[in-house]
């Protein structure tokens, strides 16, 4: 499957991430694209049926962290995929933490941290997002550990992780 199909196409929220050897990762419905540096396509990360990639990013070790999301957008399983594309795991502990939203972000840190970050209605049932960070055992996928940022709104600009291993987060409103 090395052709972009006819029902999606690259917006404003597309994510396109380069690894170490030049490829590029680029969120698409129900699929991961991967493309060499020359525009090449080469053959596409299906994802399980339901499932659309929403954010990526790629760690020191070339494994590439997915989120996405259902149907509705409601969060889907965290995606592991290998170098090759390869599905490596998928595991919802860490973005069912985010409720009524789905976690737009993934944050890669040079010391092999994981994070995930976005908006989330909370246990409160209420409409009022709030943002969050959930900190993902980068092996298992699990949720390692929740931090609720004070205020409404969420987190629009993204994340970044450092060298340091240090997590920086914008928060703003949609």
């Amino acid at each position: 499957d090395t052709v972009v199909p006819k029902n999606g196409s690259l917006g404003i929220r597309t994510q396109i991430v380069p690894d170490a050897t030049g490829r590029y990762w680029i969120t698409y419905p129900k699929k991961v694209l991967r493309m060499l540096p020359d525009g090449t396509l080469l053959p596409s990360v299906q994802l399980l049926p339901g499932h659309e990639s929403k954010g990526l990013n790629i760690a020191a070790d070339g494994t590439v962290y997915v989120t996405t999301r259902g149907f509705i957008p409601v969060a889907g399983p965290l995606y592991a995929l290998a170098p090759d594309g390869q599905i490596l795991w998928t595991n919802s502990s860490a973005t069912s933490h985010f409720t009524g939203i789905y976690p737009e972000f993934v944050v890669t840190t040079a010391n092999g941290q994981l994070w995930l970050g976005g908006g989330t209605h909370g246990h409160c049932g209420c409409e009022l997002t709030f943002p969050l960070l959930v900190g993902v055992d980068p092996v298992t996928g699990a949720a390692l550990t929740d931090i609720p940022i004070i205020g409404w709104g969420q987190l629009v600009a993204g994340s970044s992780g450092t060298l340091d291993g240090t997590v920086w987060s914008y928060v703003g409103a949609m």
